[in-house]
């Protein structure tokens, strides 16, 4: 459900394991009967050994649905993860989204992005006309 690759990271050596391309379609996220995002300009970044993420631009966001945790993972293709998220209505701070503020520049379009964990739903609504 992919169109055209959007980069290949271009000036660092991933051997092809990693790359972003534009999903095809509308992408839903829920948590139970409460819709956490919504978009059609949906970004899949695929990971060899590791399952395809959906990066929703922030403003497809429900932000008010999430509530910031502390949090920082680095990955040496993206770079750092330091935007975490956990669902609102929750105490708990299990994470629930995550952002790459200011990515590798060879994965620049996912600046402004926001990826969520399996925990949440994900649901392909429909392609693009």
């Amino acid at each position: 459900m992919t169109d055209a690759a959007v980069l290949d990271a271009p000036g660092i050596a991933t051997n092809g394991l990693v790359h972003l391309e534009r999903h095809d379609g509308v992408v839903e996220v829920w948590s139970g009967d409460r819709r956490i995002a919504s978009s059609a300009r949906v970004i899949e970044l695929h990971e060899v050994d590791v399952p395809t993420r959906l990066y929703f631009p922030r403003a497809d966001v429900d932000l008010a649905q999430l509530r910031a945790i502390e949090g920082t993972t680095f990955c040496p293709f993206k770079g750092v993860a330091s935007d975490y998220w956990a669902l609102a209505d929750t105490d708990e701070d299990a994470p629930a989204a995550w952002s790459y503020p200011e990515p590798i520049s060879a994965f620049a379009p996912i600046a402004g992005h926001i990826a969520f964990y399996d925990t949440l739903e994900i649901r392909l609504v429909g392609e693009r006309a």
